[in-house]
């Protein structure tokens, strides 16, 4: 329900005025869009007008009802390699409606939309098209759940620096008072910041 006197006055006067906003909270970065073209500044930031480019929608039947597709189509090969290579699932999104005066320069904004990623399928070709796939708080958090289930054999493929299983089969045969604590986890924490990766067996 939109509640802005402004934005409000443009819905029954003039549609013309209304255009997206598109907060997109990226790994490496915040990334600001608008639904028109060229640049416009609003809050402080600026936002980059993807247009026809760009697209949201429901996403189709089979999926949790209020779950949507945003869409980008680009012949820019880094913003391709950048959608396949970051990980962004989890991260938040926020959609605007927002209105502009005579100028074109933004003068309201009201968030619409709050979803989080769930999905970034890409297809490249002669035109390459990237698809986020924005879900509710719910299936957000199912998905968290679900990647934390790692056994100590993934764990260790995936960060083979880290001692922490190590540890945890340390501490689980033998008594507390007994470990002397000398695997590392991660990066720091002894007295020359250096890390050392000494190995219980």
């Amino acid at each position: 329900m939109i509640s802005n006197p402004t934005i409000l006055n443009a819905m029954n006067t003039d549609v013309s005025r209304l255009l997206f906003l598109a907060d997109i909270n990226w790994p490496t970065g915040h990334v600001y869009t608008h639904s028109r073209a060229g640049e416009k500044y609003w809050d402080s930031r600026k936002w980059i007008g993807v247009g026809q480019f760009a697209s949201i929608e429901n996403a189709s039947s089979g999926v949790q009802l209020g779950d949507m597709n945003m869409t980008l189509q680009t012949t820019d090969l880094a913003i391709v390699n950048d959608a396949i290579k970051d990980n962004a699932v989890g991260r938040d999104v926020k959609i605007y409606l927002a209105c502009t005066d005579e100028h074109r320069r933004i003068i309201a904004a009201e968030l619409i939309i709050y979803r989080f990623i769930g999905r970034v399928p890409v297809e490249t070709g002669p035109v390459n098209t990237i698809q986020l796939n924005l879900v509710g708080a719910r299936a957000r958090f199912k998905s968290a759940k679900k990647h934390l289930r790692y056994s100590a054999k993934s764990w260790r493929r995936a960060y083979p620096d880290d001692s922490y299983c190590d540890d945890v089969e340390a501490l689980a045969s033998s008594p507390l008072n007994t470990y002397d604590g000398s695997n590392s986890v991660g990066r720091g924490g002894r007295g020359d910041g250096s890390t050392t990766n000494r190995r219980h067996r």
